[in-house]
């Protein structure tokens, strides 16, 4: 629709992580070069601080990896995304074609359901606001050490 039906390139991704020796949660890392995305992995400690199930951080980890990379793929500041942009993430996530799970690729064709596309349009909210939260915080700390 939106022509870049199949060329997407992932630019990052989910991936566990040892936080303690008896405590694993996710992050968000480039692909090329796994450097972490800090505000994406702050996003995910902030719902391990809140008392989400590990699940859920699971959950949200790979669709706030997806939303970063298309964002990066069509070279949009993830954090100041307009309206009319986000329309067109939603309408390509349920135009997109999933990767196929065969190897080797060749597999049926599979589409996200607009279930799908809604709930990380709620991710996308959940995420700026989780963003807000710790910039508030850390320009809070760091205004308080500079006094």
């Amino acid at each position: 629709m939106f022509g870049i039906r199949g060329t997407f390139v992932t630019s990052f991704r989910a991936e566990r992580a040892t936080l303690t020796q008896d405590k694993t949660g996710w992050v968000i890392v480039g692909t090329d070069d796994y450097a972490l995305h800090h505000e994406g992995s702050l996003f995910l400690a902030g719902l391990r601080d809140a008392g989400r199930a590990y699940n859920t951080e699971r959950t949200y980890a790979g669709r706030a990896a997806l939303y970063l990379s298309y964002c990066t793929f069509h070279r949009l500041e993830w954090a100041q995304i307009t309206v009319w942009q986000l329309a067109r993430f939603l309408h390509w996530l349920v135009e997109e074609p999933l990767p196929s799970r065969a190897r080797g690729g060749g597999g049926p064709e599979r589409f996200r359901d607009e279930n799908t596309a809604n709930a990380l349009h709620e991710l996308r909210a959940c995420d700026q606001q989780m963003y807000l939260t710790h910039a508030d915080k850390a320009c809070g700390e760091s205004a308080a050490r500079s006094v």
